[in-house]
């Protein structure tokens, strides 16, 4: 028997080794290497930064049906190297009262899969806590040990809607942080993003009927001032020579109706539905970083519910996250300045350096807003106040993020001087040309023809000493 029993370790353990190298699920690989995983799987992204722009400790996680129905997790830590007691809690009916409850009061964790002393991932139950139930599962490290990928087979825990984690590394590194933000999630609804079906340029002017409720002369009989702002930009987009079509705060519900623009214009955005919030937010995201549509809006953009109170935590987490910018400070009454500032940038080709693009008396307010950490931005136009807080600050940005946005502080800014006509065509067009003479099959613009019936022989054209530079010069002009 002890002869026998050798061989068979050795085997196994060989097996399983090579079981790991080849392990696949769905499009990933098992191996420890985590360049096959899509930024959209990382379930961990920060809500107040652009997602290229996440730090720290990286958490993947997805639902395939490739070669049999399972859930596949990567870590990849900052630091230390992932070991024992490392312990992935799922609550898979997402009821935080049934289940085990971590520390005797987080969770309601019907499995979890943990780390044993030889470093394999093990499956087991969290209600009746602690019964084995399967492993070790399929796995890989990184070399450096800092990376860690397994699946889990629906097989042995069912195939819930959702799936929420919470994870710890090490029983030191506790994520979300110190488990005090909302668990991670996993679904197991493949969503199925709609194509665009309309390839022309054009750009949707979205009407918050919840926004204007809080505009300053909302009350009736009048209404009008929000109601000038929308036409506004109505008038900036004719301006632009662009399409556009007029949107409600219901058509952000669904970003199937949205995948046709190239941009969306909000001229002023900060109060949303409560009820609505999520959805709304979930759609943008995906217009702006799966189908890179641009924004241009003014001041604070989807901060507030309906209610008039900031959302709950960062007010700004939605700006920062789409836009890459946050609010810094503000306040009033001043007299403000609106200079050119970056005059090589498209949106500002038509002033010179420091030219006046627009002034205002002593009786406004202003907002500055500044890019999150990491974010690059450009500086269109400055402000320059006089009073309160008196200084030189940004006024009109650029970011690009999934698309080009330009972002002005104030709603004056976006409705007086007429830059938002060039800033959507900037996000529209980068820095190509709206219309443009471009070289066909010859390396000449112009190409003589005589061999039309209507054409005539040399001997009958009258000589003509009109240059034909001039002409191409006024034209460009």
């Amino acid at each position: 028997m002890m002869k026998l029993k050798t061989p068979y370790i050795f085997l196994s353990t060989c097996l399983l080794f090579f079981a790991n190298i080849n392990a696949f699920a769905g499009d990933i690989i098992i191996d420890g290497e985590l360049n096959d995983w899509d930024i959209s799987a990382q379930i961990n992204l920060p809500l107040n930064l652009p997602p290229y722009l996440a730090t720290g400790h990286k958490v993947y996680g997805k639902y395939v049906t490739t070669p049999a129905p399972a859930y596949v997790f990567a870590v990849q830590s900052t630091g230390p190297a992932i070991g024992p007691n490392t312990t992935f809690w799922l609550n898979t009916d997402e009821d935080t009262t049934t289940g085990h409850q971590i520390w005797g009061w987080i969770g309601g964790e019907e499995y979890f899969v943990n780390i044993y002393g030889d470093n394999k991932p093990y499956l087991y139950s969290g209600e009746p806590y602690g019964a084995f139930l399967g492993g070790p599962l399929e796995y890989a490290y990184s070399a450096d040990g800092l990376d860690l990928e397994f699946i889990i087979p629906a097989a042995l825990i069912g195939e819930p809607d959702q799936i929420s984690l919470l994870i710890d590394i090490n029983d030191s590194i506790f994520l979300p942080e110190d488990y005090s933000g909302t668990p991670y999630q996993v679904s197991t609804t493949q969503q199925v993003l709609p194509p665009r079906t309309d390839s022309s340029k054009r750009v949707g002017i979205v009407y918050s009927e919840t926004t204007k409720e809080h505009f300053f002369d909302h009350a009736l009989p009048i209404q009008k001032a929000y109601s000038q702002l929308f036409m506004s930009m109505q008038h900036q987009a004719m301006m632009a020579g662009i399409p556009f079509d007029l949107l409600t705060e219901d058509d952000l519900l669904d970003v199937a109706n949205l995948v046709n623009y190239d941009v969306l214009i909000f001229p002023y955005f900060a109060y949303v539905p409560e009820e609505k919030i999520e959805a709304i937010h979930d759609a943008l995201y995906q217009a702006v970083y799966t189908y890179n549509i641009g924004i241009i809006t003014a001041g604070d953009w989807m901060t507030n519910k309906d209610d008039g109170s900031s959302l709950n935590g960062d007010a700004y987490s939605n700006m920062k996250q789409m836009l890459g910018i946050g609010r810094v400070n503000g306040e009033g009454p001043v007299a403000i300045s609106l200079n050119a500032e970056s005059i090589a940038h498209p949106v500002m080709q038509n002033y010179s350096q420091d030219e006046a693009v627009i002034n205002y008396d002593g009786n406004r307010w202003y907002n500055y807003f500044a890019p999150v950490t990491g974010q690059n931005i450009t500086v269109l136009a400055d402000q320059t106040v006089t009073g309160q807080a008196s200084g030189t600050y940004p006024a009109v940005l650029a970011s690009e993020t999934g698309g080009r946005n330009v972002h002005f502080a104030t709603l004056e800014f976006m409705g007086d001087p007429n830059l938002a006509w060039s800033a959507l065509r900037w996000v529209i067009y980068g820095d190509q040309p709206a219309v443009a003479l471009k070289m066909g099959r010859y390396n000449n613009l112009f190409i003589p023809r005589n061999d039309m019936d209507q054409s005539l022989f040399i001997d009958e054209v009258v000589d003509n000493d009109g240059a034909l530079l001039p002409l191409l010069q006024q034209w460009k002009t």
